[in-house]
């Protein structure tokens, strides 16, 4: 047989799956809320088209396809196929189908070779070809489905010599066919057992069957169905899928169809203009998931979920390499697509939550210009974006910039400066646009026309430089803007002016980069040298100054703020550039730091938003950041999540109408609602995976020194006991834990008993090696956490004795003290 375990680097896995989630952030952000990677690694390639997708009682997801078998480990792909010279192979890398029998732990394939046994604790396969002079074999070679009976029996479809019942118990077959059955065709495309136990058959050219196998082992007819009778869409049936109601559902290659309880039938055709209706009329499969959602493909890889409140579907595209051709969901409730030509896909569900907005060019959805420096939100839930070099409107829903605004010297009316600092709406008419060099802009949204401000030392009520850092409206409409050197603006709607102060003429180099109303309507300030505030919207009333070398209890450490929050429950946070995240409780007058060696993604912090449950959303210059504040706990989201980048190094956020919350990036716009974000609470399977005796990987009932029983007798996933002679001194364990959502961040633990006093935390490393050990018994334990730090403190363990050499048996001592008994007689 042949065998292939190939093994790959977390960092190329990480380096692949951002690539490819990077390639579909601009269509996906539009489509309905389910992004997928390709698998990285090359081997799934090697079986070609992915025809049957499964998981076993272990945790391993295995993949059929027309060049062979495959299980995953979340890391690596062991791969079998066909070999020559071992009858104990597949018979043919060609595998139609796969079944698994949970009782009994084998997996049954369909091939177009004959039908196949594996047992995956040995790792052989036995093979049932068709014999015309033996009854008790399989009608014909070519297998198309197979199905694991409730009745201890399966179900075999052949193409061409109908129907096959291998009886589990005793391996005898019995054939069925158009002449002794009520078969309505023998090239059976596709086969069901219902919760009644009924079997469903689909056929090539004649619709399907509903049968039922009676007491004396023949079949009864329960109902046919085809186009003649209304029933079915068309006579070429794909697949069946029974959903939580007891429905039939029936795939056929013109259209889906579903035979309700009352024996009515529904038809569903396509209408490509209907967002939640079917794009193709070919339907290739279906499955239902743990969660009694209902999944479907059709022949363009296209998906759905069927909304049953609604009767229609949510229509998704996946952005991939390949097209998906069958479905499959894990004990996890991870969604998996096999493809064609060859490859696997999987959702991912933490960047499914995120909805990127990366490109800035009108009537395009791609640019280089991404990184986003300001953010607001209109009355239609529609999005003006700034970016370091434009302005742009965009329309949330169908992800179209419909309107963009370059710095435009030409038009005396038209925009002045590229990189936009700040924005806020004052009306639904009127958007206030900062610049570091060219002051501000006031757009005219109706007319396309910008009016222009700048800084006059002749005009009193005036800007009072040229650089604009950020712009806000306080609860009583005002506009406030900050500028450089300290001064801070008020805008004067009845003279078209300004008031402007200097916050602090002792710190007249630093920026005014944001600008805070709390619920108290207090004004804070955050600058580049110190945190500024007044308890009044009142520009003329003083301001309190907090720095470093503050004598009260509010002091930060790092003078540069960006970012001010009050929260639901009256407590302050700050955001501050390379000092990490300030909270002061105001009532008990304490203050905290909290930075990267407490959880936080990165020590500057540009954007602080609270979410509707309370926790707190930072956006920092190594990722976004959510902070429990009961618990005081972080969890981190970066571009390995699906962020078009990690980096947040602009001032620009923005809590939505929506409870949705924006955050600005070097790499676009996300959006996103924190109920939304998938949180990994599976406590993972650990499973050692191999066995290698001085680095050279260990099989089953592979010869052992001088003639000795193998060391292993079936896989190492399903061995407890190892024994080794004292010479086979060098020897490694290998695992995995079976969680496939960023596995690369999963961490492991082992110890050895009787040699390792405390365990060894190996982090991401998942193999142990050890030498030279001493003669006895040692257990070799290992455990796991999840990506997100969930251990599953039990693990998996194995026994290892190690002999001692002969001459330190107890029949080699019972010599010697015979010898010495002889010798003293002698004497």
């Amino acid at each position: 047989m042949r065998y292939m375990a190939v093994t790959h680097s977390a960092q190329i896995i990480r380096f692949a799956l951002i690539a490819g989630l990077l390639l579909s952030i601009a269509n996906q952000a539009f489509a309905s809320a389910l992004r997928f990677y390709n698998l990285p690694q090359q081997d799934p390639h090697t079986i070609g088209s992915i025809t049957a997708i499964q998981q076993d009682h272990q945790g391993f997801i295995w993949f059929a396809g027309s060049n062979g078998l495959a299980r995953f480990d979340g890391y690596d792909f062991k791969i079998l196929q066909q070999e020559d010279t071992n009858l104990n192979s597949i018979s043919t890398n060609s595998i139609n189908d796969l079944a698994i029998d949970h009782n009994s732990g084998y997996f049954w394939l369909a091939t177009y070779w004959g039908l196949n046994r594996y047992d995956p604790r040995t790792n052989l396969f036995k093979r049932y070809f068709h014999n015309k002079d033996d009854a008790n074999s399989p009608s014909h070679n070519a297998i198309l489905k197979v199905v694991v009976s409730a009745q201890n029996h399966l179900w075999i479809a052949t193409q061409g010599g109908g129907l096959n019942k291998l009886n589990l118990s005793n391996d005898q077959f019995s054939r069925f066919n158009r002449q002794n059955s009520p078969l309505q065709e023998d090239h059976i495309t596709s086969l069901y057992e219902d919760s009644k136990g009924m079997l469903w058959v689909g056929y090539l050219n004649a619709g399907a069957s509903q049968l039922r196998l009676n007491n004396a082992g023949t079949l009864e007819l329960i109902a046919h169905y085809n186009i003649a009778n209304n029933s079915l869409s068309h006579d070429y049936v794909m697949d069946f899928q029974e959903d939580h109601e007891g429905r039939m559902w029936v795939a056929t290659q013109n259209g889906l169809d579903r035979q309700d309880k009352n024996q009515q039938w529904a038809h569903f055709s396509n209408d490509k203009s209907a967002p939640n209706s079917l794009w193709s009329r070919a339907i290739v499969d279906l499955h239902l998931d743990a969660q009694k959602r209902l999944w479907i493909v059709d022949s363009t890889g296209r998906i759905y979920r069927v909304r049953h409140d609604n009767g229609d579907f949510i229509r998704f595209a996946p952005e991939i390499e390949g097209t998906a051709n069958h479905l499959f969901t894990d004990a996890q409730g991870g969604v998996w697509l096999g493809l064609t030509p060859s490859g696997i896909a999987r959702a991912h569900r933490y960047a499914s939550a995120f909805k990127n907005f990366t490109d800035f060019r009108p009537g395009k959805a791609l640019n280089k210009n991404t990184e986003v420096t300001a953010v607001e939100e209109d009355k239609h839930g529609n999005f003006w974006v700034g970016t370091q070099l434009s302005l742009n409107y965009i329309n949330r829903y169908n992800g179209n910039i419909e309107q963009s605004y370059l710095h435009d010297t030409s038009n005396p009316k038209g925009r002045r400066g590229s990189a936009t600092n700040g924005i806020a709406l004052s009306d639904e008419n009127s958007l206030w646009v900062g610049n570091s060099w060219h002051a501000l802009n006031r757009l005219n949204i109706e007319k396309g026309e910008f009016q222009h401000f700048l800084p006059n030392d002749n005009i009193e009520h005036d800007l009072k430089n040229r650089q604009i850092w950020s712009i806000t409206k306080d609860s009583q409409n005002q506009i406030w803007v900050g500028g450089h050197q300290g001064w801070l603006h008020k805008y004067n709607p009845h003279g078209n002016n300004f008031q402007a102060i200097q916050i602090n003429t002792d710190y007249n180099a630093n920026r005014i980069m944001a600008i805070y109303e709390d619920r108290k309507q207090g004004l804070w300030i955050g600058t580049d040298n110190g945190l500024y505030h007044s308890e009044s919207l009142d520009i003329n009333k003083p301001f309190t100054r907090y720095d470093h070398s503050s004598t009260g209890r509010l002091v930060p450490n790092n003078d540069s703020i960006f970012s001010i929050l009050h929260d639901s429950r009256g407590q302050y946070w700050f955001g501050s550039n390379g000092g990490g995240l300030y909270h002061w409780d105001s009532t008990t007058q304490t203050f905290n730091t909290y930075m990267m060696k407490d959880g936080l993604a990165g020590n500057s912090v540009t954007g602080i938003l609270e979410a509707d449950d309370g926790a707190l959303w930072l956006s920092t210059n190594k990722g976004l950041s959510r902070l429990d504040p009961h618990s005081r706990q972080f969890r981190n989201f970066t571009t390995q999540h699906g962020l078009p980048s990690s980096t947040f190094s602009q001032v620009a956020n923005k809590r939505l109408s929506t409870g949705e919350l924006a955050f600005g990036s070097a790499g676009g716009l996300t959006v996103f609602d924190p109920e939304d974000i998938y949180q990994n609470t599976h406590i993972p399977e650990v499973i050692i995976t191999n066995f290698l005796l001085f680095n050279r990987p260990v099989t089953p009932l592979e010869d052992n020194d001088f003639g000795r029983p193998p060391l292993l007798t079936q896989q190492i996933n399903y061995t407890k006991h190892i024994t080794l002679e004292h010479h086979q001194s060098v020897f490694s364990f290998e695992y995995s834990a079976l969680n496939h959502d960023l596995p690369e961040d999963n961490q492991y633990a082992y110890k050895l008993d009787g040699f390792d006093k405390e365990w060894v935390f190996a982090g991401h490393r998942r193999q142990a090696t050890y030498t030279n050990l001493n003669p006895g018994n040692y257990i070799f334990r290992v455990k796991a956490a999840n990506n997100e730090g969930l251990w599953n403190n039990e693990g998996t363990w194995i026994h290892i004795k190690i002999l001692p050499p002969w001459w330190k048996t107890w029949w080699a001592y019972g010599l010697y003290i015979l010898f010495a008994v002889l010798i003293i007689a002698t004497l």
